[in-house]
């Protein structure tokens, strides 16, 4: 594909084309007009747009442990996708263990007690 460039100079050039008759040729003269041709190429084009603007997320969701304590780990990078129920986070779990082993002991202590009460109450 070629795109023609017609190019037509005014001043001297057409005088002396048409003798100097002020823009009218004689008949059957022609005009003389310089012409350009160059062949049309692909290029990419790119148009960059800065723009400053406002992100909000699709979808909000909070957070919330099911139980207090430090955080030791960080099991999954931030921005990954994620799956209901998987651990996102290791908590130091030393409060927590010592808090079930005070409750073991407080839960066998009860039956002890239960167990002592119901002989004493069965012996009258």
């Amino acid at each position: 594909m070629a795109l023609l460039a017609g190019v037509a100079s005014c001043g001297g050039d057409a005088e002396a084309v048409d003798g100097g008759n002020d823009g009218v040729l004689a008949e059957g003269a022609s005009r003389v007009i310089n012409v350009e041709t160059t062949t049309v190429e692909r290029q990419e084009f790119v148009e960059l747009i800065r723009l400053t603007g406002v992100v909000r997320a699709d979808q909000d969701v909070t957070i919330s442990a099911q139980e207090s304590g430090v955080i030791r780990r960080i099991l999954v990078d931030k921005g990954s996708a994620v799956r209901a129920g998987q651990p996102l986070f290791q908590i130091d779990d030393d409060i927590l263990k010592s808090q079930v082993q005070e409750a073991t002991a407080r839960a066998a202590l009860a039956s002890e007690t239960w167990e002592r009460r119901k002989r004493l109450y069965e012996e009258d």
